[in-house]
């Protein structure tokens, strides 16, 4: 009777026979080099989504696993890459549509600034301008300097409504805005909300602008040339005034700015009357 162990010793020299041993992978490696060694994916889910195999890639290589990453599963858009779209998530759908619907908005345009032109009381700097196109929009911007101030467009009519036909010591000059050589109004002109400046016990009336002011409109090209703005005005501190004559020129965009979307909200502003 042979011993039990011989047997055992038997089967372990059977086993290790190099005609039953598996094959080597190429290589010296583990079949991850070989093209037709492709190993499963992984079982299980991704928040409910089963992971599967996505198709081959664009040369060849292994069929990659679709996972919880969004690029992952988007992967190539070969094979059955596409179907893998079909089970991403409701919320990541929406998200995609809300993306691709922003990346479809219009174009904005906007020029840059103008370089600021300023005014001047002596040595001591007034008030400065300066402008820029913003889609169809013509933007001129007034910085005032402290303790001065400036006149709103429609200045002269908010005082006469307010002096219905009385005499008043005075009107102060409004802010007037011409254009010329280049572009033209395609719209009325909106403004900053004015400060109310008035002193009706003197039938004195004014409003105007401090800060920061500006005056938006829409616009057209009228010609190929740089367009030619013309801003004049007041401007006032408690002890002095200084009228406001200048000339600035704001370059136009080298395409049709039409059916481009703006970055101005008229509703931060109030039209001129």
């Amino acid at each position: 009777m042979k011993n039990p162990a011989s047997r055992s010793c038997a089967r372990i020299r059977r086993s290790s026979s190099p005609a039953l041993r598996a094959p080597s992978p190429p290589n010296g490696g583990e079949g991850k080099d070989d093209p037709s060694v492709v190993p499963p994916c992984p079982r299980g889910d991704f928040r409910g989504v089963p992971l599967a195999p996505v198709g081959r890639g664009a040369r060849g290589d292994r069929p990659k696993c679709s996972s919880g990453s969004v690029f992952s599963r988007l992967g190539t858009l070969q094979g059955g890459a596409f179907a893998s779209l079909l089970v991403l998530p409701k919320r990541l759908v929406w998200l995609a549509l809300i993306f691709f619907g922003i990346a479809t908005k219009g174009p904005t345009y906007a020029t840059d600034w103008t370089e600021p032109v300023e005014i001047r009381q002596e040595a001591k700097r007034c008030v400065s301008y300066r402008a820029r196109l913003d889609g169809q929009f013509l933007v001129v911007q007034a910085t005032h300097e402290k303790d001065w101030h400036t006149y709103a467009m429609d200045n002269t009519q908010r005082a006469q409504e307010k002096l219905a036909g009385r005499k008043s010591l005075g009107i102060d000059r409004p802010t007037e805005i011409g254009l010329s050589e280049g572009l033209q109004l395609n719209g009325p002109w909106y403004q900053s909300p004015p400060k109310d400046f008035s002193k009706p016990d003197l039938r004195w009336f004014a409003w105007g602008f401090e800060g920061r002011a500006l005056f938006v409109a829409k616009v057209r090209p009228s010609g190929k040339g740089p367009a030619r703005i013309a801003i004049r005005g007041q401007a006032c501190s408690q002890t002095t005034c200084k009228y406001i004559e200048l000339e600035m020129s704001v370059p136009l965009p080298k395409t049709n700015s039409e059916g481009v979307t703006s970055e101005i909200d008229l509703r931060n502003l109030v039209q001129v009357h």
